[in-house]
């Protein structure tokens, strides 16, 4: 597959996700057509993507063959009776939700039903939200907000009772507007009528978000698929299922983020708790309004981690630059509210509407473009570079230097590569992996430590040799516009001590050939990764941070690690994780049988123990731990002959490899004790997306407590 093909895919599938699922199919038409290919490999990918991580599923989800989303655990079928509600149609659904046309028993009116899915019920956290909504929306009286009428309880299912919006969400008319764009000549969404229509949307939504302030709410969730339009024509905006009550306690704590990536505020995507009021949605607003002119995000980035960057740092392109049709009036309206000082922005929604308000009626606003003083000022305090007035002019040309490098480098489409070794002058080999077959190309000469420079997105293996240790590997996922910085640690120590059994390389069952390599015996335990944390600073995994270090477990495998988190160890370790073909060549015999114990022959099955704590957990995550703990054991137990004498192969949890699936997946091995024995097929491949979606909505690095891994190093390194 060509680079432009995955960095296609890529860009489809991220854009999907930010999508409700009722608009999917819509937008692959549009954006596939007739590449057949293209949309199977996107769809495949989603589909991988419902399946990510069972943290949040139920246990009957987990053991039931085929797996669903959790949403479609709560559909309900017409007709059926809800409360005093008789359920008509589904209208929609999304990843905590799903609303249903519905009719008063009584009444005979149509309402929207928003009904929680039955396996969030089982956090209270997330039905305490889900009805805190329900009281958050009850205080707000607004033609521009969707009004809350009741909230109940039936069987399990909970549910609020909305005024029924018959018509499409902003994202969708949005998302039509890229459609013909494309597919019409002239650039339809840059005609006066279509600039008008935005502008007065949006000085409604502005409207309605000011009525919710003055009531201390503040949404924190604005975006288009928060704002149903009625009939097509008038905003209404919907969903404060994470608004903050400025009158209240906060409902969220500190250094947690709330909101959608693209379109927070800077205080949101820095978790300032006390920072956060009206100010915070106008920022969303001016997002909102771009996007809307523009069809395109400001802030959007390739990963989660990236848009959050933009959202800091980042000034998007002027907008009457991007869009000719826009005049510069409405320009500054939209470049004031997305001030990253939330003390320049507007002080309030209303201000920003009366601005778009005046705009619309050809009247002077009150909004001015920050001066040329402010601009420098803050363009210099943001890449923190200390000023002196003598030098004004040097550092001027020395800032449009950099802002032009930095360009030319992101447009050839390339990211930057520092490796900082412990020894300068070792020699540096890469090796590039191919995107389609997965295999490693030839090692190329890449230069000496320390190095810096620019590579073309990919997978990449830099091996370092100083003459003296084994060689160190790592690898690399490179994105474009990234800047990687790769630490060669010299811990031969760590290394010399693992417990590692060497797999002589040679012909793989798909004709590919392998080097002999080394691969660790057994899984990595807790009590390894926790030196790890120690020594390095790096994050502890989720588990831990909320329920503690299991102590009592210290040597079951290590979980709820991401794929960064894995290759950040193993370069701590002076070690690598190992490729897909490396992890089935050393689990295969020489005989070619299937699993460690042969095809005909049963493979022992270890029954999960009966956990009582996980029946009585308070979160979906202690819950999901505790089955981890009880069906799992020590890394280091032989419960019955293994095959070439590593351990767990086929049980105890699967395993994060490092061969990565059009870049945005990572390949899985081996098998759990939850998994049937017939299933346990160690010749079998899984899929886990590097990134996943949170509650929220927000990507995030994927993480499960059914994966763990184990790690590898080559044998000898020939240039």
């Amino acid at each position: 597959m060509s680079e432009p093909r995955w960095r296609e895919i890529e860009r489809l599938v991220l854009r999907a996700l930010e999508l409700e699922p009722e608009e999917i199919d819509a937008y692959l038409d549009a954006e596939c057509g007739e590449d057949v290919e293209l949309r199977e490999r996107v769809e495949r990918l989603l589909e991988s993507h419902r399946l990510c991580d069972p943290v949040f599923l139920e246990p009957e989800a987990r053991e039931r063959p085929a797996r669903r989303l959790p949403g479609e655990e709560t559909t309900l079928s017409e007709s059926a009776a809800l409360g005093k509600y008789r359920v008509l149609r589904k209208l929609g659904e999304g990843g905590m939700a799903t609303v249903y046309l519905a009719e008063h028993s009584e009444l005979h009116n149509e309402v929207a039903l928003k009904v929680l899915p039955r396996f969030a019920t089982s956090s209270e956290e997330r039905v305490a939200r889900f009805r805190r909504e329900a009281v958050t929306l009850a205080k707000l009286r607004h033609p521009g907000i969707v009004s809350v009428h009741d909230v109940g309880e039936d069987d399990g299912l909970h549910y609020l009772v909305m005024d029924y919006v018959e018509g499409p969400t902003y994202a969708q008319v949005l998302l039509e507007a890229r459609a013909r764009d494309r597919d019409e000549g002239g650039r339809p969404s840059r005609s006066r009528d279509y600039v008008r229509r935005q502008c007065d949307w949006i000085a409604r939504v502005a409207e309605a978000l000011h009525h919710a302030h003055e009531t201390g709410i503040v949404h924190r969730d604005v975006k288009p698929s928060n704002i149903l339009l009625l009939h097509g024509e008038e905003p209404l905006l919907t969903d404060f299922g994470v608004a903050k009550n400025l009158l209240e306690p906060s409902n969220t704590e500190t250094g947690q983020l709330a909101g959608t990536a693209p379109y927070m505020s800077p205080e949101q995507v820095r978790a300032l708790k006390n920072a956060i009021d009206p100010r915070s949605d106008v920022f969303s607003l001016g997002t909102l309004l771009y996007e809307a002119l523009t069809l395109r995000q400001p802030f959007r980035g390739e990963t989660l981690e990236e848009s959050l960057q933009n959202v800091l740092h980042k000034e998007p392109a002027r907008l009457d630059l991007v869009n000719r049709s826009v005049p510069r009036d409405l320009a500054t309206i939209c470049h004031k509210a997305l001030e990253k000082d939330p003390q320049h922005r507007y002080s309030t929604a209303a201000h920003m509407a009366g601005d778009l308000r005046s705009f619309l009626a050809g009247r002077p606003i009150l909004a001015s473009p920050p001066s040329l003083w402010r601009r420098g000022r803050e363009l210099v305090r943001r890449r923190r570079v200390t000023v002196l007035a003598s030098a004004a002019v040097v550092l001027a040309a020395a800032l449009v230097s950099l802002a032009l490098f930095t360009r030319a480098s992101i447009r050839a489409g390339q990211g930057r590569v520092v490796i900082d070794a412990g020894v300068p002058g070792s020699r540096i080999l890469v090796q590039r992996v191919d995107v389609e077959t997965r295999d490693f190309g030839p090692r190329e000469r890449l230069g000496e430590t320390p190095f810096e420079g620019h590579l073309d997105p990919g997978h990449y293996r830099f091996t370092v040799l100083d003459g003296g240790s084994p060689p160190w590997e790592a690898s690399l996922l490179l994105r474009e516009g990234a800047d990687e910085v790769v630490r060669v640690e010299r811990v031969p120590q760590r290394r010399a001590s693992r417990d590692m059994i060497l797999v002589e390389g040679g012909l793989t069952s798909t004709g590919a050939r392998l080097e002999s390599f080394y691969l660790d015996r057994r899984e990595v335990s807790n009590r390894d990764y926790r030196r790890f944390v120690e020594a390095s600073g790096h994050p502890e995994p989720e588990p831990w941070r909320v329920l503690g270090f299991p102590e009592a477990q210290a040597e079951l495998p290590v979980v709820a690690v991401s794929f960064r988190d894995c290759q950040a160890y193993a370069r701590w370790a002076g070690v690598r994780l190992p490729s897909s073909a490396e992890w089935q060549h050393a689990m295969t015999r020489p005989d070619g049988r299937r699993t460690p114990w042969g095809d005909a022959v049963e493979v022992p099955w270890v029954a999960p123990t009966p956990e009582e704590s996980a029946e009585v957990a308070e979160s979906e995550l202690e819950a999901s731990f505790a089955r981890y703990l009880s069906s799992c054991v020590a890394v280091f137990e032989d419960p019955h002959p293994a095959h070439l004498g590593f351990l767990h192969a086929a049980g105890n949890v699967r395993e994060l490899t490092d061969t990565t699936e059009d870049l945005i997946g990572v390949v899985v091995r081996g098998a759990s004790w939850r998994l049937d024995p017939e299933e346990r097929d160690l010749h079998s491949e899984g899929f886990r997306p590097i990134l996943t979606r949170s509650d929220e909505g927000e990507l995030r690095p994927a993480w499960s407590v059914e994966l763990g891994f184990r790690c590898a190093r080559s044998a000898r390194v020939e240039e």
